[in-house]
Formats: C-alpha cells, structure tokens, sequence
C-alpha cells in the first residue's frame, strides 16, 4: 500500500491513499485533466454507525488554472477494527464487500431511471477497505433524528424513493426473463440472508434479540398490567415467530421479489428540503443487508422501522396507494406495465403476511437501533470490545434494553407500541410458506 500523504492530520485514516484520490477526483470529474493540490481525510466525529467507521474526505484540486481551484467533498467508510464483535459480524456475512458489490456493479446495471435521485453516487471501493461515496450534505440532504418517528410527509417521501429502487430491480428482471435468467441467477451469493441466517454467531443474534424482547413483553406488560397468562401467551408467540425468522425473509416462491434493502430505518434516510423546509429528496444509503425478497417486506418494514402507530394506523392505504402508483409510473417511464410485474391486488395480498413478518423484525432490531447516544457511546468504546457482545450476542441484552426502556421515553413509547402490536395483530403461528429454491 503506497504511504498516504494527509497533510500532517494525524486523524486522518491511513487506509486511504493519495494514489486513491487521485482516482476518486478523476471519477468525480468525469476526466483526469486536474492537479491534486492537497487532501485531507478525517474521522467523523460522534459517529453513529454499527458496522463501519466513517470519515470524510475533502480535495482541493485545479485544472491547471490557479485561478480555477475546487474543493470536492466525498463521505468514506471503513469497516470497524477487526478486534471488535461488529469485524467478526461483517467478515461473516461479507458485508462490507457485499455493499461494494452492490454500488460498483448491481446499481450499475439496474440503473438510475429517470426520476428522482434515490441513493448516493458510488466513487470508489477497496476489498476489505474502503468505500468513498459523494457527500450529499453537499447537496443539503441531513439524515433525521432517529428518536422522532418520521411523519406522513416524510413517509410518502421514502415511499416514493423505495418504489423507484424497486422498479429498476423489476425492470432488470424483465429483461433477465426474457433471456432464460433471472437477477438470483446473477447475484444469488450476495443475496443470502446475513443478519438472520442459520450459523452459529447468527443464532447467538437472534438469541440475544429474544432475551430483548421477552424482557420488553416483562416491562410492557408491568406498565400495561398484562395478566400473569397474557405474558405466557406474548413470550411463546414471540419464540414461535423468531423460530421461523429465517424461512419467513427468504425469497418467495408465491410472490414477485425484487432486491430489498432490509434495513430502511432513519440512519439509513438523507432528506433534503426546499424553501419551505419541505422534503423534496430522499436517499437511502448502506446496502449491507440487501435481499432477495417481496417488495412488501421493504415496505412493512418502513412503516415499523420510522413511524410510529399513529401514522401506521391512520394512513396505512394512503401509503400503499403512493408506493404502487409510484411503482407504476417508474415502470411507465420504460414502457412497462404495473400490472404485469406487480398488480396492485398482488401486492395488498403481500403485504398482509409481509406486515406481520416486520412486527418482528421491529421487535427485534429496534431494541438496538433505538439506543441513546450514552448507551453506544459505552457499548462501542473500544477499549471494552466485551461489553460490545455481551450486550449484542449474549444475556446482557436483557439489561441495556431494561434500562433504555426505563430511562428513555422515545425508546419506551416506539418499542411499546411494537409489543402491544404483537399482542394486538400478530398471529399465534407464522404461516407456512412457499419459499423460491436458491439452488
């Protein structure tokens, strides 16, 4: 690896390299007719990620003109250091690798479409490394507040944007069939499950999420005044359904599928806003969990992952309506008719098994994803990589999520509504269902 030259910045990350750059710039620019005056690369402080360390990335170059110089801003990450719990996650599943592939090939040959910009533009990827995207703050898009559940405009916003990604996938697959292929035929390796799979470390997740959640049905249910019996019911149900997690976000041999995101939560969200600080652009961005699956999963999970009961109760067909009208006219733009890859009736009956499917999956990852910046500050302090796993792999779930949900009021009053939905709409027994054969 050539030595990084960072201007005496002694934050700067030496995974980069002066020579990658050079690269990034000459992407950027669409040309090689530049000088590289100086760069810098810093970490960005207070970071919010789990699976990697981010850093941004500022250039100054000219075009030989000194009087012509440009300061060109890009956002990198890294994955986390290789002693921590997160590492041993991600060199499991290739999910760092995954996400390269997805920007440096897949998104390619979906393509962009016509509409709206829905992610971010890709520079530059290195195995194991480095990924450097565009910085779209540049461009004023913020990501929300975690802790505040997106509200109906924004909500309409991602589902206009999550309509578009999937319309590319379904016009991709168009064109496969017509061939004898299909997008599994393509990228079936990087389209297996990673965070719910069936290997050792994925059941220690998935265990540790059921500690979480027995113990958010024990606090809820003292709050609620749940009977002694009540309890018994939720915290069976509650197994049933993580039992069968695995088989129930597989590919579907009953419905379309398209690739979905799976993990679309507001860390995952860039809005940006107009004059009258409206949201008028939407990104969505980290593609580690990417899947195989029916566009109904990215949709539920939306809904459980950002907004809260309100929302979902009082504009649930309204949201519906503008994801698949959406979905149309992307599909329109190229000729396609909806109606042919994903009737409106189809898609109403997908989303009934596909709701349930991401009560859990809430269940499940929220008690994680909702944490306060106190808590990841001590889970993620790299001098005590154990607290890190007893807490995500192991029984210390069971106290971080019983003192969040005392202590915090967003984190009690989002995970709240989550388990009274299971008791309220969840059924006793996932369903069985036909599942695409991967081989």
């Amino acid at each position: 690896m050539a030595t990084p030259d960072t201007n005496g910045d002694p934050k700067s990350p030496s995974i980069i390299t002066k020579e990658d750059v050079e690269v990034i710039v000459r992407r950027k620019l669409g040309h090689q007719d530049f000088r590289l005056i100086s760069w810098k690369a810093s970490l960005v402080e207070k970071s919010s990620g789990f699976l990697g360390v981010y850093f941004n990335v500022v250039a100054v170059v000219s075009n030989g003109n000194p009087a012509e110089v440009k300061e060109l801003k890009f956002f990198a990450k890294a994955p986390p250091p290789s002693s921590s719990p997160q590492s041993n996650f991600l060199d499991r599943c290739n999910g760092f690798n995954k996400e390269i592939k997805v920007y440096k090939e897949m998104i390619p040959r979906l393509g962009l479409g016509r509409g709206d910009k829905w992610t971010v533009d890709f520079y530059f990827g290195k195995k194991d490394q480095l990924i450097v995207f565009e910085d779209v703050t540049v461009l004023g898009y913020v990501m929300p507040d975690k802790n505040k559940p997106l509200d109906l405009e924004h909500t309409t916003l991602v589902m206009k944007t999550l309509a578009r990604f999937h319309s590319r996938s379904l016009l991709l697959e168009e064109k496969l069939q017509s061939e004898g292929r299909s997008i599994w035929d393509l990228y079936g390796p990087y389209l297996e499950e990673a965070l719910f799979s069936k290997d050792p470390t994925s059941l220690e997740i998935r265990e540790s999420c059921l500690i979480g959640t027995v113990t958010l049905i024990d606090e809820v249910a003292r709050v609620k005044n749940f009977t002694s019996q009540e309890v018994d019911a939720l915290k069976k149900r509650v197994k049933n359904w993580i039992c069968r997690i695995t088989e129930l976000l597989s590919p579907s041999a009953k419905y379309r599928n398209v690739i979905c995101h799976r993990d679309v939560w507001t860390n995952n969200l860039m809005f940006k806003y107009g004059h009258n600080n409206n949201p008028e652009g939407c990104c969505i961005i980290d593609f580690q969990f990417f899947r195989y699956s029916p566009p109904a999963i990215d949709f539920e999970c939306i809904l459980y992952l950002t907004t809260d009961k309100r929302i979902r109760d009082n504009h649930y067909d309204t949201l519906a309506r503008t994801y698949h009208n959406a979905l149309r006219d992307a599909l329109a733009e190229e000729g396609v008719d909806v109606e042919s890859c994903l009737s409106w009736k189809t898609f109403r009956e997908s989303c009934v098994f596909a709701k349930h499917v991401a009560i859990i999956y809430a269940a499940l990852n929220l008690q994680v994803m909702l944490l306060d910046s106190k808590a990841i500050d001590h889970l993620f302090d790299s001098k005590k990589p154990e607290v890190l796993e007893e807490a995500l792999y192991k029984a210390g779930r069971a106290k971080l999520v019983k003192h969040q949900f005392a202590s915090i009021a967003p984190y009690r009053e989002r995970l709240t509504e989550i388990i009274l939905d299971i008791r309220d709409v969840l059924p006793e027994e996932p369903p069985v269902l036909p599942i695409l054969d991967q081989k």
